[in-house]
């Protein structure tokens, strides 16, 4: 019965470890570097029309990035990072929130929930 006991406790700390590790990469990758490639993106609070505009505005006007597109209705931004560029994920957020604090309104443009629109190779 002891046995029985351990055995389920050290499956539950490794079931535990195993859920925890993409969480912790996907922490640590949002607050890193992006490479080149394509991402989606939650922007916290999008108070009016203008915001997606701006918010639009900040990443194409960011080295590095290609090209953004916002999706107001699901609060949500596609961009692109071009080949051979590397976009400090803190460097973007300091923009984004100088921006939405010029907005003021309640506007927050911070990201979250970065995630690589990686294809699988073919």
């Amino acid at each position: 019965m002891v046995k029985k006991i351990a055995l389920f406790a050290v499956a539950a700390t490794l079931a535990a470890a195993a859920s925890a590790a993409p969480k912790k990469a996907a922490a640590s990758a949002a607050q890193g570097t992006l490479a080149a490639g394509e991402y989606t993106a939650h922007v916290a609070m999008l108070a009016c029309s203008e915001c997606s505009k701006n918010v639009e505005k900040v990443l194409n006007g960011t080295k590095g990035i290609e090209s953004a597109k916002v999706d107001s209705d699901k609060s949500m931004v596609t961009f692109k990072v071009k080949a051979g560029a590397h976009v400090k994920v803190a460097e973007l957020q300091k923009k984004l929130k100088a921006s939405a604090d010029d907005m003021g309104m309640g506007a927050d443009y911070r990201l979250s929930k970065i995630s690589s629109l990686a294809k699988a190779a073919s």
